[in-house]
């Protein structure tokens, strides 16, 4: 809703774009559930299973919006923005939605608006996540237990916020674009989700500290849509609210 919002204008909700970002941290959390669930019943992880649900589950509706969107695009776009929108077509159908939006330009410049399906670059992210989430804590699972699962995924979040970090400080050519649409620089809040997952069975079994915890989430979301904007060096640190609100 908070991504709806902040893409129609509504005055003072200028970080709605957060919204993507809690959908990262769902993604990590209800991801990892599944594969440790599984490795830790059956002590293997079906792949194959795995992908064929993903396909199961994507597939019908980015085709459904690829087809209704293309229809509109054919009788409402110039020549040379439908050209770019065949080029988004494929990116989307390939799962690369994001690099090529990187690649031509940011996503709060004045030329998204004639990029019908600039939308899919979070679809993007996630599904290369995907391709390489389950292996990494299947490995780490297998090999050093629990234990280790927890630790690979502390370190693969490290590893990701510190790479947000150095781009942030080395401020390259389009850096900000870089941090908004590559993947290596959202895995830290597929992390959190993740880190959420495992240690949700430990938080104390209290009522009303859950509450306070779920009102202090929902605080730290609604500052975040507040206080953003466009402007916003984003991820990095100010990714860090929206998404440990999202876990409490």
């Amino acid at each position: 809703m908070a991504v709806l919002l902040y893409h129609f204008g509504v005055p003072g909700l200028d970080g709605g774009y957060v919204g993507v970002d809690v959908f990262f941290v769902i993604s990590g959390f209800l991801i990892t559930r599944l594969i440790a669930d599984e490795v830790a019943v059956t002590g293997r992880f079906d792949f194959r299973n795995f992908y064929a649900r993903r396909i199961r589950r994507i597939l019908p509706a980015l085709l459904v919006t690829m087809a209704a969107t293309a229809a509109v695009a054919i009788i409402s776009l110039a020549p040379t923005d439908l050209v770019a929108f065949g080029r988004s077509l494929v990116a989307s159908a390939m799962s690369l939605s994001n690099i090529l939006f990187w690649s031509e330009s940011g996503y709060f410049d004045a030329a998204s608006e004639t990029k019908p399906l600039l939308h899919t670059w979070s679809l993007g992210v996630e599904e290369q996540f995907y391709l390489v989430w389950p292996a990494l804590l299947y490995l780490c699972s297998r090999k050093y237990g629990k234990r280790g699962l927890f630790w690979g995924i502390v370190v693969v979040g490290a590893v990701s916020f510190l790479a947000n970090h150095a781009a942030v400080i080395a401020r390259g050519v389009g850096y900000q674009s870089s941090l908004f649409f590559l993947p290596h620089f959202r895995v830290f809040e597929f992390a959190i989700g993740a880190l959420g997952c495992l240690l949700s069975s430990r938080l104390i079994a209290n009522r009303w500290v859950h509450e306070a915890m779920m009102i202090s989430g929902l605080a730290l979301i609604g500052w975040s849509i507040v206080r953003l904007d466009e402007g916003a060096i984003f991820p990095y640190v100010n990714a860090i609210a929206p998404c440990l609100g999202h876990c409490w």
